[in-house]
């Protein structure tokens, strides 16, 4: 005898707006960058590259920050689309862009050394 098939369950879709139909805020593209950075940081690409894609296509209806994205970018590894990234927020102007050559990450677009120079 053949058991009773299970009610189907609906999965609330990968997108915010499931995420608003269940009555949960939307994370911003701020948040979303922050979760890709801190996924990247613990280890999960993966993940990473998920939330940094969702932030990537809240850039394009709300401000997230250019140095947040280029971080990510740099942690994962994509030193042009970084680059891209960091160019964008300098040519925006706006306060607060957080990098610095000298942090360790953006140690490969530091000086180089001159021939003859040491």
């Amino acid at each position: 005898m053949r058991s009773p098939p299970e009610p189907s369950r609906k999965r609330p879709t990968r997108s915010g707006r499931g995420l608003a139909a269940l009555g949960r805020p939307t994370p911003s593209g701020r948040d979303l960058a922050y979760l890709a950075l801190n996924l990247i940081s613990a280890g999960d690409a993966s993940g990473g590259r998920e939330a940094l894609r969702q932030a990537l296509r809240r850039a394009n209806t709300e401000y997230v920050r250019e140095d947040l994205i280029a971080n990510a970018f740099m942690r994962l590894g994509d030193r042009e689309s970084a680059i891209q990234w960091l160019v964008k927020g300098a040519a925006s102007n706006v306060g607060g862009i957080n990098f610095s050559l000298e942090d360790s990450l953006f140690a490969p677009f530091g000086p180089t050394p001159h021939p003859g120079h040491h």
